[in-house]
């Protein structure tokens, strides 16, 4: 069971800044071309695909994989949510790492993983 409140979703993403570090750029800069059901899922829900919360990347040679790609996410839902898009995995995030005690309740933070090719030079 999943409930979002878009009103919030879209005024936190309207205003939010994600990292700019060369993993975060290289990430927004691909996952949307990359991830075209998702993207369209985010869209409908207020939730900008091209700002993640939190991501957690390993360089692998000439590709990059993103082990934890969060979003913060305003509503409601179940522990045991998952939903496939894209090959993908979407699922809750149940360690609650980073907090999100600090953001308008009730929230949760949905993740996923994707490996991407690096198109950002070092």
């Amino acid at each position: 069971m999943i409930k979002i409140d878009k009103a919030k979703n879209a005024k936190f993403y309207n205003t939010y800044k994600p990292c700019d570090c060369m993993d975060c750029r290289n990430f927004c800069m691909q996952i949307r071309s990359a991830c075209k059901e998702l993207s369209a899922y985010f869209d409908k829900n207020s939730i900008d695909i091209e700002k993640p919360w939190e991501l957690v990347s390993f360089e692998q040679g000439d590709k990059t994989e993103y082990k934890s790609c969060q979003y913060l996410i305003f509503g409601d839902c179940s522990d045991d949510f998952e939903m496939g898009l894209d090959n993908i995995k979407l699922k809750k995030e149940l360690d609650g790492h980073p907090s999100t005690s600090e953001y308008e309740k009730p929230n949760f933070v949905l993740e996923f993983s994707i490996a991407l090719i690096n198109n950002i030079s070092k």
